[in-house]
């Protein structure tokens, strides 16, 4: 039986992923960020790129310890 998620997923324009991704649970980020980088998209930069985005919080002194999990969780499936 195919995965909901991943079906929803594939149908996400590419904007959208990298919009809502520090949103998803870990699964579904994993599952994001597959499909990303089958549409071309290198993973090292989708996480930069989360990286950047979460920095201005992490700034100011948000400790955002969720989203911070979720890209060392991105970082530890997808490191070469």
């Amino acid at each position: 039986m195919p995965h909901p998620t991943a079906s929803i997923i594939a149908q996400a324009s590419t904007q959208q992923l990298k919009e809502y991704l520090l949103g998803f649970t870990e699964e579904a980020a994993i599952l994001a960020v597959r499909e990303l980088v089958s549409r071309g998209e290198p993973a090292d930069q989708i996480i930069q790129d989360l990286e950047d985005q979460l920095q201005p919080s992490l700034d100011n002194g948000m400790p955002m310890r969720s989203c911070q999990a979720l890209i060392a969780a991105l970082k530890s499936e997808f490191s070469d």
